[in-house]
């Protein structure tokens, strides 16, 4: 999809393992977030780009986008439908 090798990292609460980093740097344990991660957390699996697949990926983003667009134009409808004073 990306056309780049991409890698995880390996645990299961990300969230968690962000906050941990946040306060390791603002306790003073860590200057910067990049020294954080690179303390705190492990390479999980790595996907490399399946360029056989490159065609449908494109195909589907772009069902993606079409989904989004439509999507977007309803919420605003909606957006528009609460703020008027006769909603």
């Amino acid at each position: 999809m990306l056309g780049i090798p991409v890698e995880n990292v390996a645990v299961n609460e990300l969230g968690g393992l962000g906050d941990a980093m946040y306060s390791a740097v603002g306790t003073g344990l860590y200057k910067y977030f990049q020294e954080a991660f690179d303390h705190m957390s492990k390479p999980g699996k790595r996907f490399e780009p399946r360029i056989d697949q490159t065609a449908i990926y494109d195909r589907k983003y772009k069902a993606y986008e079409s989904v989004l667009r439509v999507t977007d134009a309803g919420w605003n409808t909606l957006r528009v439908m609460q703020n008027s004073p006769t909603h």
